[in-house]
């Protein structure tokens, strides 16, 4: 009777153990549809952007700062050097990775070097964004907005 007691309580566990494992994997994300991943789905991704202005201010002529989401990377230009990160969003947050940008001095146009700064300090502060079929905003932590119009690449 005891043999029989054994076998059917390890019976048992086992079963519970392996429901509980087939539940568990149930309630997982998936491949980044279900839980708002940006691979596929958040509108961001094969998307390529001209900026129209940064925190309300009008970009220096002749330095055209750029975005563009492929791959789950965001990079672009800043006038002057590259930048490059990777990206992941979660409904309207855009969580930004990795980041780092080239390190070429840029003398043209005059003042080139002081837009690329403050672009990089609000672009390590993103943290949402806004898109529609004609613009895209960055949205830093302290509210302030990078806003892109759409391009061709």
């Amino acid at each position: 009777m005891k043999k029989h007691f054994k076998l059917t309580a390890v019976f048992y566990l086992a079963l519970i153990l392996a429901v509980m494992s087939l539940l568990l994997s149930a309630c997982s994300p998936g491949d980044g549809e279900e839980d708002g991943g940006s691979l596929p789905g958040s509108g961001l991704e094969n998307t390529f952007w001209t900026m129209t202005s940064m925190a309300g201010s009008e970009p220096l002529p002749g330095a055209e700062i750029t975005a563009g989401f492929i791959n789950g990377q965001m990079s672009g230009s800043t006038g002057c050097n590259n930048y490059f990160a990777g990206y992941e969003t979660q409904g309207d947050r855009l969580i930004l990775t990795n980041g780092a940008v080239t390190e070429m001095f840029c003398m043209q146009p005059e003042g080139v070097m002081e837009i690329e700064k403050q672009f990089m300090d609000y672009f390590y502060q993103v943290d949402r964004f806004h898109l529609t079929a004609d613009e895209l905003q960055l949205i830093t932590s302290a509210g302030e907005s990078l806003i892109f119009v759409p391009r061709t690449q």
